[in-house]
């Protein structure tokens, strides 16, 4: 257990380092951008690279069945063997289907947009741009799942941290080759060949850094079977977060246009930056949850559940809180221009990220379970509601908020139905999880509120003064949450390993 828990800790310090270095680079990233290509060419940009990732729903829900198959067999390198050529080959052929129906249909697609006339062959360039870019991302996405499931969080975040520091670079020399509508064209070949690079790194350090499983040619088809169906369920709940997501932008685009799809990019950059921050742990407990799940010790389960529940609580709202706090003070330093209703967006998402942070260990413990056909059946209704609730409402208020609200609504049916699942499997005590953790969340927020309000109402705020604040809040909040969010066997988990780390040191 110490040993295990001493792993979890060591991924987690990988998973943050790299966090750190991706979020900064991506938020300074994305002022520049903004910079570069303007309001409009970034509404263009946010829109199209998000419908075609659309095309990426089946690639998603195969990297998540792989990485459930990886850490069920941990320790089997026959069964390995089988589940990565059965990979390899399904992979092989989505690159081929996207590279094929996004090259195919991409005029088609593009005029179903509301762009500028005059924007509408950039566009097309930029599609079949990120067509190609998508077709790199997902070749790699097996050797992802590998480096994860093997808990080489020190080589994913190495990888990651380079291609933020790419993507960076590259920004940085558009803003000085090129101006005008061109722009755009410029770094969609520029994002195509960092990913192109990206993956290739993937595909080496794997080889050198695992003990990789061999690729085999006759493959038992009990491998395709399982990894099929699996995925296919899979399928339903990716295809619902992304048409949920995407179709949210198409569906804001057709009511409010290109500029209000500019705000609606900024409010998922900052959803982007604060979950992985809240992922960074995530990614490193999650192999230890399913193979918890796996080894039967459902006691132990219930207590992982509610122990990563707290501590990814804890670090969201140690951004969500201050960003929340200052938002349009922080979207103002960061954009220098800030597009309208991007403040309000970007409250109404750190809303909706609450609910998922809680919802992580619960997916994760139903993944690991393998009994997902009802589960994804009705996780993948519940997400999609969003869209016709949006839809209506727009028709009637015309108020571009209202699309965010509909996602909390839908957020909080999912994350109930995900607690009563994962009761149904006997993994978890609803007293006990209700009475140690929503509680203690819910007396959290209610101390911390009055401050919040407080703070909002601070309108002229100096650089220096905002930091100071930041940081007292975030100071505050630790102070406050160490003896509401945490029980006494938790404080003494946490004083033996500092005790320890100060050992060493």
């Amino acid at each position: 257990m110490k040993k295990e828990a001493a792993v979890v800790v060591k991924n987690t310090l990988y998973m943050f380092l790299r966090m750190f270095f991706v979020m900064f680079l991506t938020l300074f990233s994305t002022r520049l951008l903004l910079k570069t290509l303007g309001f409009e060419g970034y509404g263009i940009y946010d829109l199209i690279f998000g419908v075609v990732i659309l095309f990426n729903i089946l690639s998603g829900s195969m990297a998540t069945t792989l990485q459930r198959f990886y850490n069920i067999t941990s320790g089997d390198q026959v069964k390995q063997s089988g589940i990565y050529s059965v990979s390899l080959q399904i992979f092989s052929f989505i690159s081929f289907l996207v590279l094929v129906l996004g090259g195919g249909f991409s005029h088609t697609i593009v005029s179903h947009l509301n762009i500028p006339t005059d924007r509408i062959s950039d566009a097309v360039g930029f599609f079949h741009l990120c067509v190609i870019n998508l077709v790199f991302m997902i070749f790699r996405l097996p050797f992802i799942a590998l480096l994860i499931s093997n808990e080489k969080m020190g080589v994913y975040a190495s990888i990651s941290i380079l291609d933020s520091v790419l993507k960076f670079l590259g920004i940085f020399l558009l803003s000085y080759i090129s101006i005008g509508y061109s722009t755009l064209i410029i770094y969609g070949c520029i994002l195509s060949s960092i990913t192109l690079i990206i993956t290739i790194m993937h595909v080496i350090l794997c080889y050198r850094k695992i003990n990789m499983p061999r690729i085999i040619r006759k493959i038992e088809k009990n491998y395709y079977h399982e990894i099929l169906s699996f995925s296919g369920w899979t399928l339903f709940g990716s295809s619902a977060v992304l048409f949920s997501q995407q179709g949210l932008s198409i569906t804001l685009n057709k009511f409010f246009g290109v500029l209000v799809n500019a705000a609606n990019a900024v409010a998922q950059q900052i959803y982007t930056a604060v979950y992985q921050f809240v992922s960074s742990f995530q990614t490193a407990y999650s192999p230890y949850l399913m193979k918890t799940y796996a080894q039967e010790d459902f006691d132990k389960l219930k207590k992982l559940i509610v122990f990563f529940s707290k501590f990814s609580i804890f670090l969201y709202l140690l951004l969500a809180v201050p960003l929340f706090t200052f938002s349009d003070q922080i979207l103002q330093l960061w954009l220098g221009r800030v597009p309208e209703y991007a403040g309000l967006f970007t409250r109404l998402t750190l809303v909706v990220i609450l609910f998922e942070v809680l919802s992580a260990p619960l997916w994760l413990t139903v993944q690991a379970s393998g009994d997902i056909r009802r589960y994804q059946m009705i996780i993948s209704c519940i997400l999609i509601l969003n869209l016709p609730i949006a839809y209506m409402s727009f028709m009637v208020w015309k108020q571009p908020m209202l699309a965010f609200i509909a996602k909390i609504f839908t957020a909080v049916l999912a994350y109930i139905y995900r607690v009563h699942s994962v009761h149904s499997l006997k993994c978890l005590n609803l007293f006990e999880y209700f009475k140690q953790l929503i509680l203690r969340i819910c007396l959290l927020l209610v101390v911390m509120t009055p401050i919040i309000w407080v703070y909002m109402s601070y309108k002229s705020l100096s650089i220096m003064d905002i930091i100071l604040n930041i940081l007292f809040i975030m100071f505050l909040l630790s102070i406050v949450a160490f003896p509401v969010l945490l029980n006494r066997n938790e404080h003494k988990i946490i004083f033996t390993f500092v005790s320890k780390v100060l050992r060493k040191v």
